[in-house]
């Protein structure tokens, strides 16, 4: 038998089109011309890959999605998780959104740090947290293989040579967001499903996406060395600092006697533990979710110096977080937070998250 030649349907062929002209709006960026210029040639495997999201759409509809009591509140946990790996967001913002978890959740105000109450989970917001784990599940798998994939080829093909190279990856973020609401038709199922998809938004999205990309250890490496090289200055003087000082006690570093805790071996060693972690992650949501687990222990710390009290003054966390800081020896700890403070939506970088972003600079640079 012969070759068959399948023509493309024509919602393919608008989808392509609308990738098309979607480019011009990126035409001083290299890669918008590739892309331009190669996506006719893609295959089409579209219309199969929706067909996973249609199921999984049925399946909320009607509520298949079912197990029992105890594998529902593991599998919630485990989605609650992810969504928040995955978005960027914090617990705050969640509640925020009438979204509330069990347990004690970390928030701020300009001057002081807190505990929350413990809030209850409303059976929306958790099958909300569910619905977007399932999509967000579906997307990570198919954006190696389908249409997408080959977009994001040749953005690193031409991304290798490109001097704007921060700009262009912000663009092409924005590009590739587009990209994905038209491909999936995110549009037309929020409105299909408006109790389930209410966390699927721009700002959960891009993050979601920014994190995915930079599982790429070329396009990470790419973006991390050049930012190395244009702060070389500043860690380098941060790391004489830190060198300097690393067998300080907490008394000499200025933190407050209460907070010193002298007679421990090595005071606050696990959020130092945890702040080592932020240079094995790659996503900048990824990286935010570590300042947020070391703040949240620090604050657990400082709690046992000042009793029953809930509050903690700045002024008194931000010692504590430079002795963090300099204990954990990350000489390069600059770059990470200039990934956050320009890859993160401004919707995270509003939030309690932006605030420990913003104290971890401050304390460096005391």
């Amino acid at each position: 038998m012969g070759n068959v030649c399948l023509s493309e349907s024509e919602e393919v062929w608008e989808w392509k089109h609308e990738i098309s002209e979607l480019c011009k709006n990126y035409s001083l960026f290299p890669w918008s011309q590739q892309i331009q210029f190669q996506i006719r040639n893609i295959e089409a495997v579209r219309e199969i890959q929706l067909r996973d999201i249609y199921l999984m759409n049925a399946l909320f509809l009607n509520n298949k999605i079912e197990n029992s009591e105890s594998e529902h509140a593991t599998i919630s946990q485990k989605n609650m998780k992810k969504f928040i790996r995955r978005s960027g967001l914090s617990e705050q913002q969640l509640e925020q959104n009438d979204i509330s978890f069990s347990g004690s959740l970390l928030s701020d105000t300009q001057s002081y740090i807190y505990h929350e109450k413990a809030c209850q989970v409303s059976e929306v917001s958790i099958r909300s947290m569910d619905y977007f784990a399932h999509f967000t599940d579906i997307i990570k798998y198919q954006i190696k293989t389908n249409e997408i994939s080959h977009l994001i080829r040749f953005f690193k093909q031409s991304y290798q040579t490109d001097e704007t190279y921060l700009d262009s990856f912000k663009a092409f973020i924005d590009f590739l967001y587009q990209s994905v609401v038209s491909y999936y038709k995110i549009l037309n199922f929020k409105q299909e499903l408006p109790r389930y998809s209410g966390l699927i938004n721009k700002d959960t999205l891009i993050n979601f996406i920014t994190n995915c990309l930079l599982q790429d250890r070329e396009l990470y490496d790419k973006i991390f060395n050049k930012i190395s090289e244009e702060l070389q200055d500043k860690c380098y003087i941060t790391k004489k600092m830190m060198i300097e000082n690393q067998n300080q006690s907490t008394r000499e570093m200025g933190i407050s006697r209460e907070f010193q805790f002298l007679d421990e071996h090595q005071p606050y060693l696990q959020p130092i533990r945890i702040l080592q972690k932020v240079q094995q992650k790659q996503g900048p949501a990824s990286k935010v979710k570590v300042i947020l687990k070391m703040s949240q222990v620090i604050t657990l710390c400082m709690s046992k110096g000042r009793g029953k009290s809930l509050l903690i003054a700045t002024d008194d966390m931000l010692p504590v977080l430079r002795y963090v800081i300099i204990k954990s020896q990350i000489y390069d700890i600059h770059v990470h937070i200039f990934i956050l403070q320009n890859l993160l939506t401004q919707n995270v970088l509003s939030s309690n998250l932006g605030f420990f972003i913003t104290s971890l600079q401050a304390s460096i640079e005391q």
